[in-house]
């Protein structure tokens, strides 16, 4: 377990030898966990933020991109950002994207797709191309609540959630069964997740005064 910057809040991803984290209008190019080399704050573009965007959620990182999932006020229009991984510079959009909410993303750049879903009564994933358009769902074995984060990996999805155990899940997406990998406890708000060799990184927010919490999730035989 270690403990993180207090602004590392809404979600994180590994790419290219760093870390990335986010806050709700904020991006971190980060060396270890600790030592900011680089940070794009305000991250939300102007023209966006007039039209009401002002939630980052759970990021991720592929091919010298960051993926931002963008929600507005009114939960009408989320959309995916993107931004250069060298410098933080804002590349452009992905929209429109037929969800409410859009907690997290999670990029497979072998398959060319990226997965999400909603944050509450979460009983499928969605699945995109890079571009935008809707492929399909994967339909789940059961239902979820409060969904903040996903990584994936082949057919395996990782879902972090604040569902009050902050269980992770893991769903095989060729069939769609969920099952309950671990639950870490706390009286704090499950974020993001991210997957690293055969680690599982966890967010952990605590309240704004305090350092975040990042747990390790050994993988091993899941």
């Amino acid at each position: 377990m270690h403990r993180v910057n207090p602004s590392f809040y809404q979600g994180l991803a590994r790419e290219k030898g760093w870390w990335f984290f986010s806050d709700r209008d904020a991006i971190y190019k980060v060396r270890g966990f600790n030592v900011v080399v680089a940070a794009l704050k305000p991250a939300i573009p102007g023209y966006l933020a007039e039209k009401g965007y002002d939630h980052i959620g759970d990021i991720d990182a592929a091919g010298g991109v960051i993926y931002a999932p963008l929600e507005d006020r009114w939960y009408t229009a989320p959309l995916l950002a993107m931004y250069s991984a060298e410098d933080l510079r804002f590349i452009g959009v992905v929209s429109p994207l037929p969800q409410s909410h859009m907690p997290w993303v999670a990029v497979d750049l072998k398959k060319g797709v990226f997965y999400s879903s909603e944050f509450d009564n979460v009983d499928r994933i969605y699945v995109y191309s890079l571009n935008g358009s809707k492929l399909g769902e994967v339909k789940l074995s059961m239902v979820l609540q409060r969904v903040q984060g996903g990584a994936v990996r082949g057919d395996k999805l990782y879902l972090s959630t604040d569902d009050g155990g902050d269980w992770v899940y893991v769903v095989d997406l060729s069939t769609g069964k969920v099952s309950r990998l671990v639950k870490f406890e706390s009286p704090y708000e499950g974020e993001g997740i991210e997957l690293w060799e055969e680690q599982l990184y966890f967010l952990v927010g605590t309240p704004r005064e305090q350092e975040n919490i990042l747990v390790v999730i050994e993988l091993g035989e899941d």
